[in-house]
């Protein structure tokens, strides 16, 4: 049998109740499998939280102490990138943020071909410099378990007008 729990405290089954996955509660903690796979796939979880397991073996209804075990979830896909999606051609400086995501502990960003991040990489906002290549500017959010998917933001990059003629 495993139960799930947001916090690492488990209440100990009761010797001679059965208990019904989906379900049954144990000390607040939901019965998520009970059965006699090697394997077993939790879904529906909430992104960027940590979830505890006990597993307990289980003999006509009779358990064992709990062996315990946590996963975190791979974050949630960032909010809206803030900042300019039309620059100039070699403009230097522009930033670009999202707010936080619960459980990430880093981000990775991509930037147009031909433009670079100046600063920030790995946090919730950059300084980039552009080059002349429109494109998009990306980020997702990663933790030990994987990366969210991507935000996007389309960026347009401007020619500098053409010098006018003699007058």
């Amino acid at each position: 049998m495993i139960v799930r729990s947001t916090d690492s405290s488990f209440t100990a089954p009761t010797g001679g109740t059965t208990y019904t996955p989906g379900t049954s509660y144990i000390g607040g903690d939901l019965v998520v499998y009970r059965g006699s796979a090697t394997s077993f796939e939790d879904t529906g979880l909430s992104s960027g939280t940590t979830y505890y397991y006990a597993l307990y073996s289980e003999n006509w209804s009779y358990y064992s102490a709990a062996a315990t075990t946590s996963k975190i979830t791979i974050p949630a896909q960032p909010g809206t990138i803030t900042g300019d999606a039309t620059v100039c051609s070699g403009a230097s400086g522009k930033t670009y943020s999202i707010s936080s995501v619960t459980g990430a502990t880093g981000y990775t960003w991509s930037v147009p071909s031909g433009a670079s991040i100046t600063a920030g990489s790995g946090t919730t906002s950059i300084t980039v410099t552009f080059g002349s290549s429109s494109g998009n500017i990306s980020v997702t959010a990663n933790n030990a378990s994987g990366s969210s998917t991507a935000r996007t933001l389309a960026v347009t990059v401007n020619s500098a007008p053409a010098q006018p003629g003699t007058i």
